[in-house]
């Protein structure tokens, strides 16, 4: 008996290679049914790849039953449909929440204040400036106490302040007032330690102005420098 080289005998060999036939073109889904499903789902332009992908899987399960073919692309775009809503309801969600965040930022400029902390260190910086013998002209204590506090931003708890000019604006507006604020209160105690019944020497009137002005009280004493320029004051 002849034999072929699967080693099967030439008439076995022949019926298994006509067993293995392609199916007949009616078991085979159409084009156009798998557009169709794919044009109920709604899938356009953008999605070209998902309809090629439904075609390609036509192609590679021609073998099986058209029913069984059928509801399985029905399935496979359904749930490409699903995949497709909760992308779309997750970008709308952040689009959504990112505008809600930037309403609430502006609401927030809006009413923006300084914190009582920050406003305890503006008046330390103001105070010890007003203190200092560099401090020769107070009408421009405000520029200098600014540039301070603008080297020592970090120090100072003002790092979210700068460089937004709002904030800016409400800051130098809370530097003006206290420099004004604590000039009238230095103007006080000179005049009552020259005048009325609280007069005092200058040693305690110098001891008086580092408690309440200078960063670290008397605790280090009063300098030459400072109380020559107290007295002169």
């Amino acid at each position: 008996m002849t034999r072929t080289l699967s080693g099967l005998p030439a008439p076995l060999a022949l019926r298994c290679h006509n067993s293995v036939t392609p199916p007949p073109a009616s078991d085979v889904l159409s084009s156009t049914f798998v557009d169709g499903v794919a044009n109920r789902f709604g899938f356009g332009e953008e999605e070209q790849e998902i309809r090629n992908c439904l075609h390609d899987y036509v192609q590679i399960g021609s073998g099986l039953s058209k029913p069984f073919l059928a509801s399985q692309v029905f399935h496979m775009a359904f749930q490409y449909r699903v995949m497709k809503n909760m992308f779309q309801a997750s970008n709308h969600g952040t689009q959504k929440l990112q505008s809600m965040f930037n309403d609430i930022y502006l609401r927030l400029e809006d009413n923006f204040s300084l914190t009582k902390d920050q406003e305890s260190i503006i008046r330390v910086v103001v105070q010890d400036h007003l203190f200092h013998p560099s401090c020769v002209f107070f009408n421009l204590a405000h520029v200098e106490v600014e540039k301070t506090l603008r080297e020592s931003q970090e120090h100072c708890q003002l790092v979210h302040i700068f460089k937004n000019p709002n904030r800016e604006r409400i800051l130098l507006s809370a530097i003006k007032t206290q420099c004004r604020v604590s000039k009238n209160a230095l103007h006080e105690l000179l005049r009552d330690s020259v005048i009325g019944d609280n007069t005092s020497t200058l040693d305690d009137f110098c001891h008086v102005v580092a408690n309440r002005f200078k960063r670290g009280g008397a605790g280090f004493g009063v300098g030459v420098i400072e109380r020559a320029r107290i007295a002169i004051l």
